[in-house]
């Protein structure tokens, strides 16, 4: 049986998504074609992954705080939740297309984040999209955790035909080789 907040959220996720459904496609590309222009840039000396200024104390120590709002919690943790289904749906199929385009790159090693519209990508695209939902009833969150399976069945068919294409194409895949210490 479905929790009691999935069942009152529902109605309002079904009239939310018949109103917005385009829009929530079109959001979807849209985030996930930049995605992917972002993975095929180089990376750029003004983009820094370091983390922001820590305030140091007399004796040394560094001293680390900062806020978090509990929206940015709730989008990491979907994001995480989705990227997790998409990964565990469609494993197979990934770590074939990533050995598929490893030898089509010309990559005797395959790594784990040959592909550009990675898991991660599609659940960071999916949210993108959610956000637009009125955020009352908390419906992005529903949407996602309605989104998870059908997007991961779609995604693993997607990735499983592009294999075939690439296969028949003459395309030989790349050993993956697992490394165990």
């Amino acid at each position: 049986e479905r929790p009691a907040h999935d069942r009152t959220t529902a109605p309002a996720l079904a009239h939310a998504l018949t109103l917005s459904r385009r829009r929530l496609v079109a959001d979807y590309h849209a985030s996930l074609a930049q995605r992917a222009l972002d993975a095929a840039r180089p990376p750029t000396a003004g983009r820094s992954s370091a983390p922001p200024a820590a305030s140091t104390r007399s004796n040394g120590s560094v001293v680390m705080l900062s806020l978090v709002d509990e929206r940015t919690v709730v989008a990491d943790v979907e994001i995480a939740r989705l990227a997790a289904t998409l990964k565990a749906v469609a494993d197979h199929e990934l770590r074939e297309l990533g050995a598929l385009l490893a030898a089509l790159a010309g990559d005797e090693q395959v790594t784990r984040n040959r592909l550009a519209l990675h898991p991660d990508a599609h659940a960071h695209a999916l949210w993108d999209a959610a956000r637009q939902l009125p955020a009352d009833g908390d419906l992005p969150v529903a949407f996602m955790h309605r989104a998870a399976q059908p997007l991961a069945v779609a995604l693993r068919r997607h990735w499983a035909a592009a294999c075939t294409r690439l296969e028949d194409a003459g395309i030989v895949a790349a050993a993956y080789r697992t490394v165990i210490i």
